[in-house]
């Protein structure tokens, strides 16, 4: 009887050893077999014939230069990762001194502000009608000053008419020269005239510019958190502005200062 579907010419293997071609794993070779891959092995069939029933399976295994070289190759976006500069989201976004803001400005709100309370467009509306003091604190991407204090702006900007754009002051963390002429601006306005401040839909500039001037005793603050996106989405007009120039006094300007409110 021919044994393992060979001819019986074919057959000249005698002995215990004659099925030994097939009880033995094939080799790993390189573009063989593919680490990790199972292999079955085989032993003598029923009666010690080639039968070639399964035994048991084997997992080929890397040489050891292969399990390195693959282990190096898993460590090489790890060690560029690490050396890659922190982004703003990898660092701390708020000042653990102040609780304000100071990385990540465009980013969604909570739904409240130290020194303010949450108004909406209806209500900045009512609010600017009655004398209210609006102030835009959008940031000026890519500005610059002159030494008179005018702003030279990269873009344009469009504003809730009536407002003021004070660049900048939604900074956490504000320059001196910035601070210093918040302050200058703001000296001859009554602590007691409503103010609202704004910029755009999830800015955090104008969360911390709430802070900043009750800092500096105003008492009535408003916040408009959907800012200028709010304001044109519900149909109402946005108009050009120029930002303020550096240390202007606003509330004489606008014809509204301590006098005028007595």
């Amino acid at each position: 009887m021919a044994q393992c579907g060979r001819r019986p010419q074919d057959n000249a293997e005698t002995g215990p050893d004659r099925c030994l071609a097939h009880s033995k794993p094939p080799r790993l070779l390189s573009g063989r077999i593919k680490p990790g891959r199972r292999i079955p092995q085989f032993s003598n069939g029923p009666g010690g014939g080639c039968g070639l029933r399964p035994k048991v399976e084997l997992v080929a295994r890397r040489r050891p230069w292969e399990a390195g070289a693959m282990n190096m190759l898993r460590l090489i976006p790890a060690a560029l990762i690490a050396l890659m500069p922190q982004t703003a989201g990898a660092e701390a976004v708020f000042d653990p001194a102040t609780g304000l803001r100071v990385a990540a400005y465009r980013a969604p709100v909570p739904d409240s502000v130290p020194g303010g309370r949450v108004v909406g467009a209806d209500e900045v509306a009512a609010m600017a009608a009655g004398g209210a003091l609006l102030i835009d604190a959008m940031a000026a991407p890519g500005h610059a000053l002159t030494p008179e204090g005018a702003w030279i702006i990269a873009e344009p900007h469009r504003t809730i008419p009536g407002a003021h754009w004070l660049p900048e002051i939604g900074r956490g963390r504000l320059d001196p020269w910035i601070e210093a002429g918040l302050r200058a601006s703001l000296a001859d306005c009554d602590r007691a005239r409503p103010v609202v401040l704004f910029c755009k839909t999830d800015c955090w500039m104008s969360w911390n510019a709430v802070q900043h001037l009750a800092g500096l005793g105003h008492r009535e603050i408003g916040w408009y958190p959907g800012g200028v996106d709010d304001w044109a989405n519900q149909g109402r007009d946005l108009v050009p502005v120029d930002p303020l120039p550096l240390g202007r006094p606003l509330c004489t300007m606008d014809g509204v200062g301590p006098d005028a409110l007595d």
